[in-house]
Parts: structure tokens; C-alpha cells; sequence
């Protein structure tokens, strides 16, 4: 991938320091199939038109394909403008739309899911979809009833941890702040938590109760509907909680633990626990395949009951790579660490490891240690990406090319000029652009032997570098050394939170003279080392500058991908 820009250098000297790395296969075999079709609405509620609705709600939208939940929630808009909350289905394919606040008595709405929404491997639906609806003129001044509950009054041995479940008639108010509200009364209290209104539902989320313990809940007359109608008594239901000393283990997984040749199509990771998971434990970045992250295309999910964890992985996984995590001090809801403590999982792609993958339209997407985007799961923030185009797989050449961010458009930056020549990448040239506009090109006299491929059977090798161009009245000739070191190295990300194991090191030493008219005015020694991960590539770049001295720079990966 392409080097950072060294912050001492300037000019043409900059133009010339700045070497491009990439890799590449000829194999298209192993690259996961994206999917590029776009989602669409295939149902709602209200339909478009529909006069005489609820004014409460709930309200829904059904789409053809699991959802990505920001992207829609960031679409999802009405007019005339209503607080409100929104849920989605298990299955991510619906949203569920709750007013706040009772809406106007016969009043024309619309709600619009933009064209933004997107599908979990990035898709936008591409068009505007709009519900408009008239709401019911009738006054609402039925009280709310409660229909059901979960668990049920009396029932024994209920899970420490199970989030409370009560089911309305319709909507009512959110109860308010946990420690102050008294619309829900809940005997023995616990730690922390907070109410979710999913339709006509009340979840209740809360810290573990007690072990083998009476739970009392009361359901007070503070609690409305959005006309302000209250219950019509107070409603009440108990159930006694499990006796747990057991640990729990995990029970099945999908990729199987320890599984290879798994499809690099293959869209989720899985992991199913033998009981009810703590879903607020720490996972350290230690402790995390890095890979795995930057393979997300949204949040990890649990199902209702906290055994089941999904990661979705839309647009496939590398291939030849083991993934993994250690689950560590994982724990039940009674507080049982996971047995064994830690929990190994991990998976292997089927296909050929490669340390430089090359495709046509591949995408690396980056952040700077603690910029923009830091933090982030997976997904493309608004900064800097990559893209191999112009791939000629028979001449073995191919463009890297380096895009940044600049008033919500995507500008070219920098294009390096690259060939694939038997086991040898060669560097060619580059070109600078600035605000999307090209300044210079710089091709080398001779290419330059840049890589030896594959790397990991080159431990410990170095071999000479000489090249001179000319840019405009000058001549620039560099000097030096590459070499691929026989030691790896762990690449800790904390922005992304994971670890790129057993990197290997790629070390470039330069001496760069700028000469005008055959007098030296400007001379540089720079040092580049990439950290090279497998299956990935490049993960993090360190630009050292020792003449004059320059702080190091680093990237780290934060996304990929395939677009064949």
C-alpha cells in the first residue's frame, strides 16, 4: 500500500520519497462474490395512502434483505416531523417505527426511507421510498391493558439475566430514567438499567438479579398510553430466578471451531453458548483477530436471549487465513466463567494465503492512530482509501491509486504505477494530484525491484536499490536498500480494537539527492518499514526520517473490499 507522505520533505523531493507498495495474485478463484443488489421495500405499514391509521403506531417497513440498522435509522425520516423510536426484526429486515408522542387527530403523514438505506454489505437502495397516510379523526380514550408477560407470573428457574418482556395493547410512554421513574417497580432492584419501547412492547434491561430469588414486579398507574390514558390498575407478576454454578462452554459455532477450507463467501461468523451470555464483557484487542473486525460490515448482534452472537461479514473473508478470538473471563449471567477460561475459536479459509492480494477494484480503507473514525467497527469512515484499478492481469501492471476525503467528494490524491513481473513487483512511477487535479508524473528510468514475492520465502533477504528519473529541470537519484527481516511482529490496533498476528517486517532505506543542473541542492535518508499481515497486507506503515528527524507516522487497516 501506499507510504505515508514523510511531513519534512517537500516539492519534487516529496513527489520522488513517497514509494507505493502493494501485492497481487493472478487467482481470481478464491474472491469472495459481493452482493450488488441493491435492496428494496417489499412491504409497510401503513400503505402508501392508507386513511383512517392508528395514531399511535406502531408503524413498519419491510425490506427485501437484512439491513444495515445506521443506515436506515439515519434515513428514516417524517414529516410533519414526530419524535419517535425505531427496532428492527431478529432478522434485520424490518424496522419498526413507535411515535413518542400521539399523533394529530386526521392529519396527513409521510414517512420516507431515503435512498441511502442500505443492506449489510453496503448496497443503497438507490431510491426514495415514501409512505404518506391520514390518521384517524377518533379521540383514544381506551387505557392500555397488558396482554402478556415474560417471564410469566409464577414461573421458576428463569434466567438471572433475561430482560423483562411486557406486551400492551398499545403503545405507552417510556417510564422515564431508571432511578427516578415509578411507572415500573421492581423488588429487589437491580444495579443499573434502562426501558426500551419496541412497539407494544416493554423491554426492560437490568444487571443480573439474585440467584434463586423471589423477583417482584408492579406495573403502577404512572405508566400511559401516548393519549395519557393510564393503566387501569396496577398490574403485578413474580417469578422466582435459577440456582447457577455451572460454567458455561461454547456449544456449537458456525464457522465450526477449528474448521478449514471454510468459503471465503461464507457472510457471518456465529457462536452459540450453552446458556444465557453477560453481553456487556470485555473482549481486548489482545484478544481479538483484528481480521475479524475489519471484516464486519455492522455491529455484532445477540438474539433475544443472550445465547447467540452474530457478526455479519457481507462481503466475505479473506482467503487462506485463520481467523480467531479468545473468549476470556466470558460469563454467564450468575456470574460462571466460561469453561475453559479462556475459549479458543478460530476458523481457516479455503484458498491460497497471500500477502499482497491484488484485484481489480480491491479497496483498503485506512485511519491515521487516533483520527477520524477511530474506534470504529468495521464499516468506511470519512477519511483515506485505496484501490487497485486499471488491473491487466496478462502484462501484470496495474494502478494503486490513493483517495481522500475533500467537502463530501472523494479527490485523487496519489496513483502509483506498479508490474507484476514473474516474482518480482515492480515499483514504475506515481503521480500527484492535488484537489483531484494533476500536478506531476515521475516514471523511473529503470523499475525498480520493489518486492520479492512471497515475501515469507524471502526471511532475511536485502537487496539493492538504484533508480534516477527526472522530474522538469531535475534529476533525482535514490540509493539504498530493501530487505524482508526474518523477525515478525504483533500489530496491536486499539482504534479498531484487535491484533494482527506474526507480521512481517519490510524494510526500505533510501538516500534521495535532488540535483539542478548537475549540482546537488537537496539530499534526504528515509526509512520505511510496513507491517505485512496475512492475508491482509499492509497493516500499518512507520515512516522514519533521520535527516531531519520527523515524528513516525502509522496507518492501520480498518476495512476491505472485493469488488471483482
Amino acid at each position: 500500500m501506499t507510504a505515508l507522505r514523510p511531513r519534512a520533505a517537500a516539492g519534487v523531493l516529496a513527489l520522488a520519497i513517497i514509494i507505493l507498495i502493494c501485492g497481487c495474485t493472478d487467482d481470481k478463484s478464491t474472491v469472495p462474490s459481493r452482493d450488488r443488489t441493491p435492496p428494496t421495500v417489499v412491504a409497510s405499514y401503513p400503505q402508501d395512502g392508507a386513511p383512517g391509521v392508528t395514531r399511535s403506531g406502531p408503524f413498519w417497513i419491510a425490506f427485501s434483505e437484512p439491513m444495515d440498522r445506521s443506515s436506515v435509522e439515519n434515513a428514516i425520516s417524517v414529516a410533519p416531523a414526530f419524535g419517535l423510536d425505531m427496532h428492527f426484526s431478529a432478522d434485520r429486515d424490518t424496522v419498526f417505527i413507535t411515535p413518542r408522542n400521539l399523533l394529530a387527530a386526521g392529519a396527513g403523514y409521510t414517512i420516507t426511507a431515503a435512498a441511502s438505506c442500505a443492506d449489510l454489505a453496503g448496497n443503497e437502495m438507490g431510491i426514495d421510498h415514501e409512505i404518506a397516510f391520514t390518521t384517524t379523526a377518533a379521540d383514544d380514550s381506551e387505557p392500555p391493558r397488558v396482554l402478556s408477560t415474560t417471564p410469566a407470573d409464577g414461573a421458576e428457574g428463569v434466567n438471572c439475566g433475561a430482560p423483562l418482556r411486557i406486551t400492551f395493547s398499545e403503545p405507552v410512554v417510556y417510564p422515564g430514567d431508571w432511578n427516578t421513574q415509578t411507572a415500573v417497580v421492581i423488588d429487589p432492584w437491580p444495579d443499573t438499567g434502562f426501558f426500551e419501547r419496541q412497539g407494544n412492547d416493554l423491554v426492560v434491561w437490568h444487571t443480573p438479579f439474585p440467584m434463586d430469588s423471589l423477583i417482584d414486579v408492579t406495573l403502577t398507574t404512572a405508566l400511559t398510553d401516548l393519549a395519557g390514558n393510564p393503566l387501569a390498575e396496577t398490574f403485578q407478576f413474580s417469578f422466582r430466578t435459577e440456582f447457577d454454578d455451572t460454567p458455561p462452554y461454547l456449544a456449537s459455532a458456525s464457522p465450526a471451531n477449528g474448521e478449514t477450507g471454510v468459503s471465503s463467501n461464507t457472510q457471518s461468523i456465529t457462536l452459540r453458548f450453552s446458556e444465557p451470555i453477560f453481553p456487556d464483557f470485555d473482549m481486548p484487542p489482545q484478544n481479538v483477530d483484528a481480521r475479524v473486525i475489519s471484516a464486519a460490515t455492522a455491529q455484532p448482534e445477540w438474539n433475544e436471549d443472550y445465547t447467540t452472537i452474530t457478526i455479519p461479514c457481507a462481503n466475505g473473508l479473506l482467503p487462506g487465513c485463520t481467523y480467531w478470538l479468545y473468549l476470556e473471563d466470558v460469563t454467564d449471567m450468575a456470574g460462571n466463567a466460561i469453561d475453559p477460561n479462556p475459549t479458543h475459536y478460530s476458523f481457516t479459509t479455503a484458498g491460497t494465503r497471500n500477502y499482497y492480494p491484488v484485484v481489480q477494484g480491491y479497496e483498503w480503507y485506512y485511519l491515521e492512530s487516533g483520527g477520524p473514525g477511530a474506534g470504529r467497527l468495521g464499516g468506511m469512515p470519512a477519511s483515506d482509501y485505496r484501490a487497485i484499478e486499471n488491473y491487466n492481469p496478462s502484462a501484470g501492471t496495474f494502478e494503486e491509486v490513493w483517495y481522500e476525503q475533500e467537502g463530501g467528494h472523494w479527490l485523487i490524491r496519489e496513483k502509483a504505477f506498479l508490474c507484476l513481473s514473474g516474482n518480482i513487483l515492480q515499483h514504475l512511477g506515481r503521480a500527484e494530484y492535488r484537489d483531484g487535479v494533476l500536478q506531476a508524473i515521475m516514471t523511473w528510468d529503470e523499475p525498480i525491484s520493489y518486492l520479492r514475492l512471497p515475501p515469507q520465502n524471502h526471511p532475511g533477504t536485502d537487496w539493492p536499490l538504484e533508480a534516477t528519473a527526472t522530474v522538469g529541470p531535475y534529476r533525482i537519484e535514490l540509493s539504498g536498500s530493501i530487505g524482508i527481516e526474518a523477525l515478525t511482529e504483533n500489530v496491536l490496533v486499539e482504534q479498531i480494537g484487535g491484533i494482527f498476528h506474526n507480521c512481517i517486517r519490510w524494510r526500505i532505506d533510501v538516500e534521495m539527492t535532488r540535483y539542478d543542473n548537475g549540482t546537488a541542492v537537496e539530499n534526504v535518508i528515509f526509512r520505511q518499514i510496513f507491517f505485512l499481515a496475512e492475508g491482509v497486507g499492509p497493516v500499518m506503515v512507520i515512516n522514519e526520517q533521520t535527516l531531519p528527524p520527523s515524528p513516525p507516522d502509522t496507518l492501520t487497516l480498518i476495512g476491505w473490499n472485493f469488488n471483482p
